[in-house]
């Protein structure tokens, strides 16, 4: 069972708990990895198509 502090959840490290920009960096990483999967998968489809 997890609890809240602070409306946060437990198993948040410390690090990101003191983090003031712990929500927009984790939205950015987010984005980051949306590119990344795009080119990935674009990539594939060239690999496949020939």
């Amino acid at each position: 069972m997890r609890v809240n502090h602070g409306g946060r959840l437990t198993t948040t490290s410390k690090r990101d708990r003191h983090d003031p920009n712990n929500k927009r960096n984790s939205a950015q990483a987010k984005r980051h990895l949306d590119v990344v999967f795009e080119q990935f998968k674009k990539k594939m489809q060239e690999r496949c198509n020939g």
